[in-house]
């Protein structure tokens, strides 16, 4: 049996779908199991032991050669990836994004058996069946995705996971010698959305009160677009690694730490695939409210965040602001007195 998963972005739900993979595995030991992703995803999926290959489809590059005008080039790259895609000649696809892009690449694959999962903008239509993605304790991390395998008639424990790969965990290690030399604590300030951020006095409240009361590191992770963003967030020792990691390398050094404290953001939903304590602080989107784990806790004051309302004005009042460094300091303390006497400082 030849299986294509398709989920193309983002971070976040790369890490909170992985899981599909091994469940698929544990019902079909012999299937042979495809991701389609986007080039920038690949890293987190081509070590994971029940993915036995990675298809990257540069969006991007599609997308920039319609809107240059260059039909003729655009139709030529989904050509050949629809060639490739149905050479492999699989029997289930299981769209995972929901939406038209996604859907026309579970129908280019030619696939016996499309499966959507929440499938809209017209891509329900490309599809053989549609799995709802409420279905289930909708509060639970990965919620959608374990409905999915569920549907499938897959019946092995959902669990998140990270696969960093060798090289990363070698690099990572390098860095926690050569710049880290402690016990440390993650922070992951940076997301996509104004509306999903805390804000950044915050973030400095916080650190200054982590730094007096416990003995460890302060690491902070984003990607290089967070540069500008990261250099106003402040700390006496606070170690600012943003934009020089790997996404990999992220995921090796936040499986190495101490715990992690962060938004709504890819790197947040990593803490919890990593088994570390994992506190996050939501704002207007809250994916889930609790991950099944003592080892985690989601914040989330939801007076206007819930209607999608978040004003990242310093001076706003409601939602986010309501969550402060003294709530968040708190909480994070109770996770770290939960874990084992070897995990906490």
């Amino acid at each position: 049996m030849k299986i294509l998963i398709i989920r193309l972005s983002a971070i976040g739900d790369i890490v909170m779908s992985m899981p599909v993979a091994a469940c698929l595995k544990a019902k079909w030991p012999e299937a042979q199991i495809t991701w389609l992703t986007q080039p920038e995803n690949k890293s987190l999926l081509e070590h994971h032991p029940h993915i036995d290959q990675v298809i990257c489809w540069d969006k991007a590059k599609t997308k920039a050669l319609f809107k240059q005008k260059k039909l003729g080039a655009a139709y030529a790259e989904l050509k050949v990836l629809s060639k490739q895609l149905k050479a492999e000649n699989f029997d289930l696809c299981l769209d995972m994004q929901g939406l038209m892009k996604s859907g026309l690449m579970a129908w280019l694959s030619g696939a016996k058996r499309k499966v959507g999962l929440g499938s809209k903008e017209g891509s329900q239509w490309l599809m053989d069946e549609v799995v709802a993605r409420d279905l289930g304790d909708t509060t639970l991390i990965s919620s959608e995705y374990r409905s999915l395998v569920k549907h499938l008639g897959c019946a092995a424990d959902f669990k998140l996971e990270l696969y960093p790969g060798t090289k990363a965990e070698q690099s990572s290690a390098k860095i926690i010698d050569e710049q880290i030399r402690s016990q440390f604590i993650v922070i992951c300030p940076f997301t996509t959305r104004p509306q999903k951020h805390w804000f950044t006095d915050y973030w400095n409240q916080l650190i200054e009160l982590l730094q007096n009361n416990l003995n460890m590191k302060l690491v902070m992770l984003g990607g290089p677009g967070d540069k500008a963003a990261a250099d106003q967030i402040a700390g006496v020792g606070l170690i600012n690694l943003v934009g020089q990691t790997s996404l990999t390398e992220a995921a090796a050094l936040i499986e190495r730490s101490s715990g992690l404290i962060g938004v709504d953001t890819g790197l947040t939903h990593m803490g919890h695939a990593s088994g570390v304590p994992t506190l996050g602080l939501f704002g207007a989107t809250k994916p889930y409210s609790h991950t099944g784990s003592a080892q985690s806790n989601i914040l989330h004051f939801g007076a206007l965040c819930s209607t999608g309302k978040h004003d990242a004005r310093e001076e706003f009042s409601g939602c986010m602001r309501d969550l402060t460094p003294e709530i968040a300091h708190e909480a994070f303390l109770k996770l770290l007195s939960t874990q084992p006497k070897d995990q906490t400082p």
